[in-house]
């Protein structure tokens, strides 16, 4: 197994970032493959899981464990050779919120050294990209939402 720890500090309440996480709908803004989410169970409640469809093909999340707004833990990629376990932890900070991510990388197979350490490493690229598109999201202001009659 691989660990990996990245982290980055948000010009935004905790709620207000834990709620970008959390919002299937604005997954999109912030994670650069995916087109769309598919949420099975209760949207963020542990023992939920959801598909998401990304450029690289669909894949599955299991949620295990949500402490709103501090914590949220989820299985990437379950069913395939290779999972990730992913703990997000969400801090207040004097600047807003500290986002705290570990994965922890779980391959199998005869290859499983290697393809963890592709898997790390390609990770850690993906993070940073990934965590810069969501502190950008997280720090742009929301229009008010259109009022229905």
């Amino acid at each position: 197994m691989r660990h990996q720890r990245t982290s980055v500090t948000i010009a935004a309440p905790p709620e207000a970032v834990f709620h970008l996480y959390a919002d299937p709908e604005r997954r999109s803004e912030w994670n650069p493959s995916a087109r769309g989410v598919e949420v099975i169970g209760e949207l963020n409640q542990p023992g939920s899981r959801y598909i998401v469809d990304t450029r690289f093909g669909k894949f599955e999340v299991h949620i295990l464990r949500v402490e709103r707004p501090r914590l949220v833990e989820i299985v990437e990629g379950v069913g395939s050779p290779g999972e990730v376990r992913v703990t997000m932890r969400f801090k207040p900070a004097p600047e807003g919120t500290r986002v705290i991510i570990d994965s922890v990388f779980d391959h199998h197979g005869r290859l499983r050294w290697l393809t963890e350490s592709g898997a790390a490493l390609m990770g850690r690229a993906y993070s940073r990209i990934e965590l810069r598109r969501f502190k950008r999201a997280a720090e742009r202001p929301m229009p008010p939402r259109e009022q229905t009659a």
